[in-house]
């Protein structure tokens, strides 16, 4: 009777770990599916570099609302980096009209933001932000094709 109670205490055991352990299984991987479709895949360069532009933005704004110019000069600064490396492979007629807008509006923010002039450096900003949004919808309504 022993070797009896031991082999179904062993049964029911190993049968609560196993469902612990699927259950904690299906978590992982219902947690990950979620993840996964909050932060779609950013696998391609560009897809990446839009991404570091976006978080630029994000960052700049940010210095902005908090009044701190020196920020938003150095946050400025990776933006234009990025916005170069990017035009390599965004390199067409419609990205081009677009781009220029950007590059401008980025210049005018640095050189806002290096002097300290507050209004200045707010419109640059309002431009910058503006080319933004203007070339993501050129881009999403006619799909340009790197040449």
């Amino acid at each position: 009777m022993k070797s009896e109670e031991r082999s179904w205490i062993t049964i029911i055991l190993t049968s609560a770990a196993v469902g612990a352990f699927l259950l904690w299984g299906i978590q992982s991987i219902w947690h990950i599916a979620t993840e996964i479709d909050h932060n779609p895949s950013r696998a391609g360069v560009k897809s990446q570099l839009m991404h570091r532009k976006s978080a630029a933005m994000h960052d700049i704004l940010d210095a902005m609302v908090a009044g701190n110019l020196k920020e938003v000069h150095s946050e400025a600064l990776r933006m234009e980096r990025y916005g170069e490396t990017i035009d390599e492979y965004l390199a067409s007629e419609t990205y081009d009209k677009s781009g220029a807008d950007f590059h401008q509006a980025v210049d005018d923010l640095i050189v806002a933001a290096a002097q300290e002039e507050s209004d200045n450096a707010k419109e640059a900003v309002l431009r910058l932000e503006r080319s933004c949004i203007e070339c993501h919808m050129i881009l999403n309504t006619h799909r340009v094709e790197p040449e």
